[in-house]
């Protein structure tokens, strides 16, 4: 199967708002930056010395596959055959990427076309999430191109 849009994904965002941020601090701006969540404790020494080790490993000095490592691959897809008892071929069903937004934004970007809406879940507070179009039924409703569930 080939997906049309595959070839023209875009740079990620990600690296892209850490280009704007950096241009704006080297510019004298004060910048808040919410947009990582990072560790707030130091990092188990274990993984310490395994990065250290890795390091100094000449085969680790290039850039990964765009598709992540195979290694890696291959471990997932034993993870969800263990845990999940669901079969994934590694080199055509496995993929890595630096985040879950990363993922899902490309992945929507491949499998959507011009004409097909997205679906969404719509975020809503406490008070106005119980209602329903009929006892236990959700009810669906559209703005423009995305559908949301109420």
């Amino acid at each position: 199967m080939e997906f049309r849009r595959i070839n023209g994904l875009p740079p990620y965002v990600f690296a892209t708002i850490n280009d704007l941020k950096a241009e704006a601090r080297r510019a004298g701006k004060d910048v808040i930056d919410l947009g990582f969540g990072n560790p707030d404790l130091p990092s188990p020494d274990i993984a310490v010395e395994k990065l250290a080790e890795s390091v100094h490993n000449p085969k680790n000095h290039r850039y990964s596959a765009s598709k992540g490592i195979p290694k890696l691959r291959e471990a997932v897809a034993a993870l969800y055959a263990r845990k999940f008892a669901v079969e994934l071929d590694p080199a055509t069903e496995v993929v890595t990427t630096i985040g879950a937004k990363e993922g899902f934004s490309h992945l929507m970007w491949v499998l959507l076309g011009r004409a097909t809406p997205p679906s969404c879940p719509h975020r809503r507070t406490r008070s106005t999430s119980t209602r329903r179009s009929s006892p236990g039924r959700r009810s669906a409703r559209s703005t423009g191109r995305t559908r949301y569930a109420d």
